[in-house]
């Protein structure tokens, strides 16, 4: 991960029970751990439709100079996924990528701050 001056950059999932949205059981937190090893929340992004689970990308949020520090653009995709890359500026750019410890299936990646600036789905 990197840091900034808010601490380390981290990515979490968190659960998320709504009536509204009953295929929907988690969200994806960009945020930070602080030096005391806390994590603070700065931007969660989920499904709006569906299920969470479904194959292919499911989020792809941040990038947004409007939240201080920047947060990076991220997302997660769910099925086999080798390298997610994106095209920016006509060069390939790849992006980090770890399987969530409770579901291998789900594919967290983010894109460093220098290569992708937005989302680009």
């Amino acid at each position: 991960m990197t840091r900034d001056s808010s601490g380390e950059r981290v990515f979490y999932f968190v659960a998320i029970r709504t009536p509204d949205l009953p295929g929907v059981h988690f969200g994806l937190m960009a945020g930070h751990r602080t030096a005391a090893g806390r994590l603070e929340g700065q931007l969660m992004s989920n499904v709006h439709h569906g299920s969470d689970l479904a194959p292919g990308f499911r989020i792809l949020d941040g990038g947004d100079p409007g939240l201080p520090p920047t947060v990076p653009v991220f997302g997660y995709y769910v099925g086999p996924a080798a390298r997610i890359t994106s095209t920016v500026g006509g060069r390939t750019v790849q992006a980090h990528q770890v399987a969530w410890s409770e579901n291998p299936d789900v594919v967290l990646f983010w894109f460093g701050l220098d290569d992708v600036r937005a989302p680009v789905g």
